[in-house]
């Protein structure tokens, strides 16, 4: 949304079911009346949770082992929307993540 709300949401198949409903959050920017806005998304999937970020700022998590996080992922974007995808990075950390 251009409001500066963010959702999570699992589709599996043709069924969707939000995870996170949307939930506006000082960390997603929203869109200007005239213009663009940026908006730099990212997930980690760590061993005990998956967390989302929006520019840099945690906007939730989940514990891991209530969602099904392996395998292919993908986006999908509303319509009207004008997305630009610059960068997407898939990285698998080699070495065991450190105790908190």
């Amino acid at each position: 949304r251009s409001d500066g709300s963010a959702a999570v949401m699992h589709r599996a198949g043709s069924e969707t079911h939000m995870v996170m409903p949307w939930t506006k959050h000082a960390a997603v920017r929203p869109k200007p009346e005239k213009g663009t806005v940026t908006n730099v998304v990212s997930v980690r999937a760590e061993p005990d949770s998956v967390r989302f970020f929006v520019n840099g700022d945690r906007i939730t998590a989940f514990a891991r082992a209530g969602l099904d996080v392996d395998g292919p992922f993908g986006f999908q974007i509303g319509q009207g929307v004008n997305q630009h995808i610059t960068n997407l990075d898939v990285t698998r950390r080699l070495a065991p993540f450190p105790k908190r």
